[in-house]
Formats: structure tokens, C-alpha cells, sequence
């Protein structure tokens, strides 16, 4: 996962949440049989960190032209 949300990939947010997307609807298939809402609470707020890492990153970079 942490290959998917890597900083310097030289992605845009868009490409990665594509990317993303498959393995989030996987684990909520799967967590969802356990009835654990603390693990749904944990992997949102990292990959919220990882994301907010990236678009700092994107900021702090500027237009490219």
C-alpha cells in the first residue's frame, strides 16, 4: 500500500485514488464480516495522512508549466 501512496512517484491525486480504490472496496469487503469499526477508523486516518502528505507535496511544488 505504501508503494500506491509514495510521494515521489510523480503522480497527481486523481491517479493515485484510482489506484487506490480497488484495494479500499476490497478491505471493506472483508472487514466488514468482522464488525470491527476501529479498524475501518485507523486505515482512514492513515491513508487521510498519506494523501495529505501528497497534496502538501504538490503545493509546495507550484504549476508546472
Amino acid at each position: 500500500m505504501c508503494e500506491v501512496t509514495r510521494r515521489n512517484a510523480g503522480r497527481s491525486l486523481a491517479q493515485v485514488c484510482a489506484k487506490l480504490r480497488p484495494y479500499l472496496t476490497g478491505w471493506k469487503a472483508y472487514f466488514r464480516l468482522a464488525q470491527t469499526p476501529r479498524i475501518f477508523a485507523t486505515l482512514d486516518e492513515w491513508m487521510r495522512q498519506r494523501l495529505r502528505a501528497l497534496q502538501l507535496k504538490h503545493w509546495k511544488r507550484g504549476p508546472v508549466i
